[in-house]
């Protein structure tokens, strides 16, 4: 069996679909229970600037969901967000992101130590939560040009990691 690595959510004839990635045909969603949307809170930002997204996970199930969230509000401890440039090449990871995924130190990179302390929030069917992260905490956007930003998440029920739309800034000098 393969690993998937992106879910993208539609819907046919008002029934859920997800096109995996790395497969050619459509599987019927009926054991995905969420769907990821995001948004920019602006669209343009000067190289510096905090740059946010809102994320919205949307329940698609018939049943409420229990989905844990860090208490002090910070997304990347739920969401996996990626920064492509325009050239498609991964924006570098900030310290704090290396450190979060478990990544090799680079030299001069402080200290750190992750906590999170996590809570449950029940997320009834046809409802959704809306979640904030602030992508320059976690990613250099260091060069102008136009970003590509989507975030992923693992259905834990499914195994299937879910994949929002995504979005594109542009950072000007």
């Amino acid at each position: 069996m393969s690993i998937l690595k992106a879910v993208a959510v539609f819907l046919v004839l008002g029934r859920p679909i997800a096109l995996l990635a790395q497969t050619t045909s459509p599987i019927i969603a009926d054991q995905l229970v969420y769907a990821l949307n995001i948004r920019a809170t602006q669209s343009e930002a000067k190289v510096g600037e905090p740059i946010s997204i809102d994320i919205i996970l949307t329940n698609i199930s018939n049943k409420a969901l229990g989905i844990a969230f860090d208490m002090a509000g910070r997304s990347e401890f739920t969401y996996e967000v990626f920064v492509d440039n325009q050239q498609g090449v991964e924006a570098p990871y900030t310290p704090y992101l290396r450190a979060l995924r478990g990544k090799l130190r680079e030299p001069g990179d402080p200290d750190m130590l992750i906590q999170s302390d996590r809570k449950m929030w029940i997320v009834q069917p046809g409802k959704a939560v809306t979640t904030h992260m602030d992508i320059t905490r976690l990613c250099k956007i260091e060069v102008p040009g136009t970003y590509t930003v989507w975030v992923e998440r693992l259905d834990q029920s499914s195994g299937i990691r879910v994949r929002s739309n995504t979005v594109s800034l542009t950072v000007n000098p």
